[in-house]
């Protein structure tokens, strides 16, 4: 029983690493955020195409006070496999963009996760992200950083490496590309799924799009 559990926490660890990266900059006190990300590994399906694994998140996100954030999370993909999975987390913007020096956010985003009819199907596991972000013009944001993620069985803590962009239009809407190395240490070379972007065999690269909307943002 434990090893099934391992081996489907395991799954869902992976899973959920298929998401955009929490925050990238902590929203003021008071401001309020929905985002919406999709995609994942590029995976090659049989008779199809090579393309990203649609995954995806939806977060609600909230500022605090200064520098601190709190979001919450559903996973929509996860119900296709009969799962409710949802993640809740706080982030936390210790320093601030001084001209070349980057903005670095640090966030804690625990998942959880519930299958009833799977009698190992529910449990939780513990992630954390580090992001440096930069404005290199008013309304582009670019950023790189990793996620970690913490399981019971090796790799014990599966990681991603990840660069990204934001493209603000107008003070509502805002449009994002993240680009991931999903376990740039682990040889994927005789996996189940083939990663056809695979450098050395080594993980596997993918594509994600983000849309968010700032309801909270006043009109030019």
């Amino acid at each position: 029983m434990f090893k099934r559990f391992v081996l489907f926490s395991s799954i869902i660890v992976f899973l959920t690493g298929c998401g955009t990266v929490s925050t990238v900059r902590t929203l003021p006190p008071g401001e309020r955020a929905l985002a919406l990300s999709l995609g994942g590994p590029a995976a090659t399906l049989p008779g199809i195409a090579d393309v990203p694994l649609p995954y995806s998140v939806l977060r609600y996100r909230w500022g605090i006070v200064d520098n601190l954030e709190a979001h919450i999370g559903i996973h929509p993909t996860m119900l296709i496999f009969g799962t409710f999975g949802m993640d809740l987390g706080l982030s936390y913007e210790f320093l601030e963009q001084n001209r070349g020096v980057p903005s670095l956010c640090a966030g804690l985003n625990p998942t959880m996760w519930l299958n009833p009819f799977n009698q190992d199907g529910v449990g939780a596991a513990p992630s954390a992200d580090l992001v440096a972000s930069w404005y290199v013009h008013q309304k582009i944001l670019v950023y790189t950083g990793g996620q970690a993620f913490f399981q019971l069985q090796e790799p014990y803590i599966p990681w991603a490496a990840l660069v990204g962009s934001e493209f603000q239009i107008g003070n509502h809407l805002g449009l994002g590309l993240e680009i991931k190395w999903y376990a740039p240490l682990e040889d994927s070379e005789f996996r189940v799924v083939n990663f056809p972007i695979s450098p050395g065999h080594q993980g596997a690269f993918g594509i994600l799009l983000g849309v968010s909307l700032y309801p909270g943002g006043d009109d030019d």
